[in-house]
């Protein structure tokens, strides 16, 4: 074979066991659960009898989502008038308030503050978790409300959020 092409031969093998290593330590290199993906794809609401049934669909880590008391929360707010939130955890409980600071949704340097933020209410519920899908009914003071939604996690004290989503009416 000609040095040439041998020595091109040798850079190509080289390149493609390169980009072999990387792809498969991509994954773990990342560290999924200790830097979350949290994102909000679509968020959809719709006035029932029941109250305003909301979905939320994204990334959010899954995985770390079955271990019992993982801190994601869905934050779901008012955009007009007074700020009026409710958030609930994953084991459904949830909390309502008010926090002026959700107007365009919170910063990692917010969380920490919100997350002390409103009481115990037993109206709102979290009726749905699932890879990439969660859902909730909202009590009546929101029904017709323009709303918003967003996820956060305060991981071993590093807060985390996801892009703060306007909510359309109307499910599918």
């Amino acid at each position: 074979m000609h040095p040439k092409k041998n020595r091109t031969a040798s850079i190509s093998l080289l390149v493609i066991l390169g980009s072999s290593f990387l792809t498969i330590a991509a994954p773990s290199a990342r560290g999924g659960e200790t830097d979350p993906t949290l994102l909000i794809v679509r968020a959809v609401a719709s006035d029932t009898p029941n109250g305003t049934l909301v979905r939320v669909d994204g990334q959010f880590p899954w995985n770390a989502l079955l271990q019992s008391g993982y801190p994601l929360e869905l934050v779901v707010w008012r955009t007009t008038g007074q700020i009026e939130f409710v958030a609930f955890d994953l084991a459904g409980a949830a909390r309502s308030g008010t926090h002026g600071a959700l107007v365009d949704g919170l910063s990692t340097s917010e969380v920490a503050t919100f997350a002390a933020q409103g009481q115990p209410d037993s109206g709102p519920v979290l009726t749905h978790v699932e890879n990439g899908r969660l859902e909730a009914v909202l009590d009546a003071r929101f029904a017709g409300a323009p709303l918003a939604a967003q996820l956060y996690v305060i991981d071993h004290g590093t807060p985390f959020v996801s892009n703060p989503a306007p909510i359309t009416r109307g499910l599918p």
